[in-house]
């Protein structure tokens, strides 16, 4: 059964809301690592130097997902503008890095998906530093 054009634009506009909303929470809150699952995209409109922290966990067959309009933009953005990416198999890694065009050097392989304790544990070295200078051209 397919969902009406209306159905659509309500499941759209709630997944823009939480994004929205789980922005201004990044900015707010803590400096802690940052770990949020793919599905959903809803750390899709992170920005500034929350983006340095944004570590996003994927789900093994997330790159098999059709295209799913705002949906897939929002995961797509999140993905493109996480600082690392920890993925279930390689095989999921390369081919999402293969679809979206991201740098397959971002991407860690963990099963099952690490909490934020471990991602500041294990991963806290390659983490861009938020106190680091920022380039001239983005001042």
């Amino acid at each position: 059964m397919r969902r009406s054009q209306s159905d659509a634009h309500a499941g759209g506009l709630a997944r823009l809301r939480a994004a929205l909303a789980f922005r201004r929470t990044a900015e707010i809150g803590e400096r802690a690592p940052l770990v949020v699952p793919l599905r959903g995209g809803v750390a899709g409109l992170v920005g500034g130097s929350s983006r340095r922290r944004l570590v996003t966990t994927i789900e093994a067959g997330s790159n098999l997902a059709p295209d799913r309009g705002l949906q897939n933009w929002l995961e797509r953005r999140q993905a493109r503008s996480s600082a690392l990416l920890i993925a279930p198999d390689r095989a999921t890694a390369v081919a999402l890095a293969l679809r979206w065009r991201i740098d397959p050097q971002r991407f860690r392989l963990a099963e099952p998906a690490p909490s934020s304790e471990e991602v500041a544990k294990r991963w806290a070295d390659e983490l861009p530093q938020s106190d680091a200078p920022r380039p001239w051209y983005a001042r």
